[in-house]
Order: C-alpha cells, then sequence, then structure tokens
C-alpha cells in the first residue's frame, strides 16, 4: 500500500491466560481491539510504560487463539525514516519485542497463599482490548515478537537482506 514500507507479523502480540514476570494475566474471556486499525509504534529506549514511543507502521489484523492463547497480528510499517529504522531492528533481531497497548480495561487484584506460607498475587485483566502495539527491548511475554514478511521499496530490501543473512 502506498506510504508503507515493509509488511510485519507478529506471530506473538500477547498470550491470554499466561502470567507475565510482574503478575499481569490476560483473561481470554475479555480480549477484543478497539476498530481497526491500529498503531504500531516503536520505543527507541528503555523508559517507563511505552514512553517516548513514535508511530512507525499500522496493525490492520488482530487474531485471538483461545486454544492455544496466543494473541498475533499482522500491519505495514511506514516507508519513512521511523518506519524503516524499526523494520531494521526487527530484521536484525536487535529489538524485536513487542508490547501490546490497552484500554477499555477492567481488573482485579488477587492473591493467594502458596506453598511457603507467603502470598502469591497477580492482576486479573478481565475485559481488555489491543488499542496499539509498540516494539520494545523487553517485552511482558517473553516470546512477543515481530517479524519482517516483505518489503516495498528496494532499499528496505537490502537492508533486511544484509541484516539476515550477515
Amino acid at each position: 500500500p502506498a506510504g508503507f514500507g515493509a509488511r510485519v507479523h507478529f506471530p506473538v502480540l500477547a498470550r491470554m491466560d499466561t502470567e507475565t514476570g510482574d503478575h499481569r494475566l490476560l483473561d481470554s474471556s475479555g480480549g477484543g481491539t478497539r476498530d481497526m486499525p491500529r498503531s504500531i509504534r516503536n520505543q527507541p529506549a528503555s523508559t517507563y510504560g511505552h514512553e517516548g514511543a513514535v508511530p512507525t507502521g499500522t496493525l490492520f489484523e488482530a487474531q485471538f487463539d483461545t486454544d492455544t492463547g496466543i494473541v498475533s497480528g499482522d500491519g505495514w510499517l511506514l516507508a519513512n525514516e521511523d518506519g524503516e529504522y524499526h523494520a531494521m531492528l526487527i530484521a536484525t533481531q536487535a529489538q524485536r519485542g513487542n508490547s501490546i497497548d490497552t484500554a477499555e480495561v477492567q481488573a482485579r487484584y488477587e492473591e493467594n497463599m502458596n506453598e511457603d506460607g507467603g502470598w502469591d498475587y497477580r492482576i486479573r485483566f478481565s475485559k481488555w482490548n489491543i488499542a496499539a502495539t509498540t516494539g520494545v527491548g523487553t517485552p511482558a511475554f517473553q516470546d512477543a515478537r515481530a517479524e519482517i514478511v516483505a518489503s516495498m521499496t528496494p532499499e528496505l530490501d537490502e537492508l533486511i537482506a544484509s541484516a539476515t543473512t550477515g
């Protein structure tokens, strides 16, 4: 499509019914998206949350597989400096991690006594919508990531080819 440089696939945007290291759980019965398309952004520096993230593309599809718990998606990165930089980070795996931005959230704090007599806790998101997705260095879900599928610009093709074969 006009204005886009690279097609991007997210094999894992997020995982449902799986607790993150920081004790969040996205309940599969409550997941959805805002109206599509949504923004793809890149966070070029490690900061709080997704602070400082810049728009780099458009997420056109999100799929929710309740059997595997995987949320996946597809979109395009922009044919501009920010989009091409994000594509390079993904292609070289320098920063291929991904983190969804949620909205319209309903959540509750849950705690249980563990086997050692201490307390385990989590925050269960019983309702949540994907509002955007952001490229990050440290995703909450270990396998959340992006992959470049195709490119529309020769310069980006060369960059991706050299990054993936080098």
